[in-house]
This record gives structure tokens, sequence and C-alpha cells, in this order.
């Protein structure tokens, strides 16, 4: 099954938002507005008439980066809880969903878009069962930290549109079987297995070759020569080491006999 546990209908009304996600080949959604949850029944509604599985989440702004909660039941509890109206700060999460019963996915670490990125306080967000890895854009070295984080917490590794409609179908989840509930999809997401896959959009695929070190000599010339100007000084033949008459030991003098 594949699923977007990240997705924001934006300025979208739930029509067109349900086409968005059905042109994406997905067979289930996480619609996750921000801070908000009054408006999930009409976009829920419109996925379903579309025939995609539609489930409910909330996407959390923190200073940096964001968090996707996703309730392992939809019901009275989390449509009225207070989300807020400003960021959320990494102790909020701590405190505020501590005895969340659901799944809490951080949003791609290190893709430097929109207010910007967790970068490394990924480490220190606590709470997590998932992390974005792949946004079907952005370096591949950004991909490659966002392992390692995932790696290094134990997290599952997912793929998403990172709640940005320009970029749906881009990124997903794979997970297996059929979803048919918030439960299913919440404990699907926390053991896994799940695959993530990245779509290319063929007009403008995807630069995918790994970074190549520059030249040694472009870097050489970038830095105003091989010694970057501080090296040691050339004597007249063009040999390294001080010239005669200046500081330090000049060439030992030997006496004819």
């Amino acid at each position: 099954m594949l699923v977007d546990p990240h997705a924001n209908p934006g300025d979208l009304d739930p029509a067109a938002f349900a086409a968005a996600c059905h042109a994406a080949g997905l067979d289930a959604v996480v619609v996750a507005d921000r801070l908000s949850t009054h408006r999930l029944d009409a976009y829920l509604d419109a996925l379903e008439e579309a025939g995609l599985a539609a489930f409910a989440g909330v996407e959390l702004p923190l200073e940096r980066g964001s968090v996707v909660a996703i309730p392992a039941e939809d019901g009275p509890a989390f449509r009225q809880t207070k989300w807020g109206t400003t960021t959320w700060t990494p102790e909020m999460v701590a405190e505020r969903l501590r005895d969340f019963d659901g799944a809490l996915i951080a949003s791609h670490p290190y893709l430097r878009e929109g207010p910007g990125a967790m970068g490394d306080r990924i480490y220190f967000l606590k709470g997590l069962v998932g992390v974005q890895t792949r946004a079907g854009r952005g370096e591949l070295s950004w991909d490659a930290m966002a392992d390692r984080a995932a790696d290094r917490k134990k997290l599952v590794r997912v793929g998403s549109s990172g709640g940005s409609m320009a970029h749906m179908g881009a990124a997903a989840t794979v997970v297996p079987g059929e979803i048919d509930d918030q439960a299913a999809l919440v404990a699907a997401l926390r053991d896994g297995p799940t695959l993530v896959v990245e779509f290319d959009d063929p007009q403008a695929p995807r630069d995918r070759r790994p970074p190549r070190r520059e030249p040694r000599e472009a870097r050489d010339d970038r830095r105003g020569g091989r010694d970057g100007g501080r090296g040691r000084g050339r004597d007249r033949d063009g040999r390294g080491g001080r010239e005669r008459g200046g500081r330090g030991r000049g060439p030992r003098r030997r006496d004819d006999a």
C-alpha cells in the first residue's frame, strides 16, 4: 500500500486535493493540516470518494522543521485537542505528547526549505517513531544525513511530500498489506517494515549522482595557490625553503682548506 503520511492540503479545496492525491498514484493519505483538525472531515470524505484510504493527522510546526502526529484513534480526544496557534518547541512535544497513542513522525530534518531545517536537533527530539528520509528533492547528502539519524535513533524511515502539494507524489511510503483504520496504520509505521520510494518527473528528473569531490587544482586556485598564500617561500631555483638572508639558519658555510 502506497501512503503519503504527511499531506497538507494548504489552499486547495477538498475536491482538488483528492484529485491531486489520486493523480499521484497514492493508495492512502494522511491529512495533516497545520495546527488544526477542524477541516479534516471535508478532506477525508473527498479522499474516500476518490477511492483512496484516508487518515487523520495534524502538522505541528517547530522552531525549525515540523512533526506530524497520527493518532491510533481518530476520536473526540484527538479532534478536540487544542494544538495552539504558534510554533512548538521540542520540550512542548515531549511534554504534551508524552502519553500520545499514535505515531509521531519528523519531517525531513535536513531539507532546507521553509522557515529552516531541523538539522541535528532531530537527535534531541523525543517520542518519535519515524523520520522522513526522502522527499523527492534536495541534495543527496541531506538524505544520507537523514538516513544516519534514523539508524542512530532506531526510527522507521518514511517517504512523503513533506506537506508540500507542489511535490505531491514525489516520495511516499510502502506499508505491507491493506490498511483499514488508524490503528493499523500507526502499527505499520511504528513497527515496520516500511519501504521508502521516490518518483521522478520525466521532464525534470532528480540528479541522483553522488557528490563528487572537486579536483585539487580547482581547490588550490580558489584558495589562491596550493599553499593558500601561507606556505613556504621559494628560492630562486624554484625549490622550497627560506631565501638566503632571511630569518632562520642559512646554508652551512664551508671554509676552504
